[in-house]
């Protein structure tokens, strides 16, 4: 088969038929992996935080929502980032219908934190929905100001 590398076209979520064990699953597309995908998030300066996390955002203009994970060497040794990773990554998995789409996504968690799965996705599903919300004042704000 002939893969090309062709980003210009959005990749669409997996169907969420009865027996697709892939749809639930945290396949590449709902990745950022990108430096300059980061980059563009940190340099957009649109965030909000909790006691469990700092979450960044941008809209991507594409039909899903990808998650980043940023877990620097403050928070831990290599197996205590990877937990943070694994934590992370499954409340991503279990909260991601509940989201507001069309979003890039970079977590940053805070070291003092007892990190868990529900309190994560908790914290992931009231953060994503705020700062979908402060993106679209910003966005509104900006039209109404150029008119």
């Amino acid at each position: 088969m002939n893969k090309s590398n062709d980003n210009s076209v959005a990749p669409s979520a997996p169907s969420l038929i009865k027996g697709n064990k892939k749809a639930f699953g945290f396949q590449a597309c709902f990745r950022i992996k990108k430096s300059d995908d980061f980059s563009a998030v940190f340099l957009e300066n649109k965030r909000i935080s909790d006691q469990a996390m700092i979450l960044y955002g941008i809209k991507n203009n594409l039909a899903i929502t990808r998650i980043g994970l940023a877990v620097g060497r403050r928070i831990g040794g290599a197996v205590l980032r990877n937990r943070y990773k694994r934590l992370l990554r499954e409340a991503f998995r279990t909260v991601r219908g509940d989201m507001p789409v069309g979003l890039d996504l970079v977590v940053v968690p805070k070291k003092k934190f007892h990190a868990t799965v529900p309190s994560y996705t908790k914290s992931l599903k009231s953060l994503s929905k705020q700062i979908s919300i402060k993106m679209q004042r910003s966005t509104n704000s900006k039209s109404s100001s150029v008119e």
